[in-house]
């Protein structure tokens, strides 16, 4: 059987939604720059995110937007 399109449009764009604990994380979804899946016969068997840690703030500034583990815990 072959596959059906997504979309009438030539060109789809999918964007991935990051939740943590089934909620929104909008900062996560907006520092997303790399994703990675591995699927296997059975289905996903690994995945990887990446994120920048730098995000600017209403003033302008940059600063680390994952340091204090609030969101996202760095791995040990």
């Amino acid at each position: 059987m072959p596959e059906q399109p997504l979309s009438r449009q030539a060109v789809y764009t999918a964007t991935p939604q990051v939740k943590v604990d089934s909620q929104d994380a909008p900062k996560a979804n907006q520092l997303l720059i790399g994703m990675e899946m591995t699927e296997a016969e059975g289905g996903m068997s690994a995945m990887e995110l990446r994120f920048s840690n730098f995000a600017s703030d209403a003033q302008g500034s940059a600063d680390l937007a994952f340091e204090d583990d609030s969101l996202l815990a760095g791995r040990q």
